[in-house]
């Protein structure tokens, strides 16, 4: 039996290069201010600003969905919501 698409669902298209390219941009900087966090070399609101901002400067499509500017995974036991100005 054929796969059908139920109505409502969207067809999801591939990234396109630049959105790649600002993917693995925004996640190998997380991965850096990740380990100055776990290094106590900055504090977890730092870390969520610093996120906050990486996010809008790079804006990748992924990165929005696994973003820790709300609470950090295995990180801390509490959440983290860095305030707008």
């Amino acid at each position: 039996m054929p796969a059908m698409f139920k109505p409502g669902f969207k067809v999801v298209t591939a990234m396109t290069e630049e959105q790649f390219d600002r993917e693995k941009r925004y996640q190998a900087s997380m991965s850096m201010f990740r380990t100055m966090l776990k290094n106590g070399l900055i504090t977890e609101e730092q870390y969520a600003i610093i996120d906050t901002k990486m996010l809008g400067k790079y804006r990748p499509l992924l990165g929005t969905l696994f973003s820790e500017s709300t609470c950090y995974s295995g990180l801390s036991e509490r959440c983290i919501v860095p305030e707008r100005s």
